[in-house]
């Protein structure tokens, strides 16, 4: 039983995780049509900023400084991204 509980568990998050990303890359896409960004991959872009999110989440707890140096270099990414 558990077993199957556990299963049902992953599938969900992997949904909701596959949700996440259709979402991101919707919104990037929408950014580059309107010239907010330059023409980048949607898809690989998504899924960095997704990766971003979730390692910053799962470490949050063990390095407050670590994060400031991570969101440092995200925006120095989005900011290269500006048309």
């Amino acid at each position: 039983m558990l077993k199957g509980k556990h299963n049902k568990v992953f599938k969900n998050l992997k949904r909701y995780i596959q949700d996440v990303k259709a979402i991101l890359e919707d919104l990037i896409e929408k950014t580059i049509s309107e010239d907010g960004i330059k023409d980048i991959n949607s898809t690989g872009l998504a899924e960095n900023i997704y990766t971003f999110v979730e390692t910053s989440t799962l470490e949050r707890t063990s390095n407050d400084l670590d994060i400031k140096v991570k969101v440092e270099s995200f925006n120095l990414l989005i900011d290269g991204l500006k048309i």
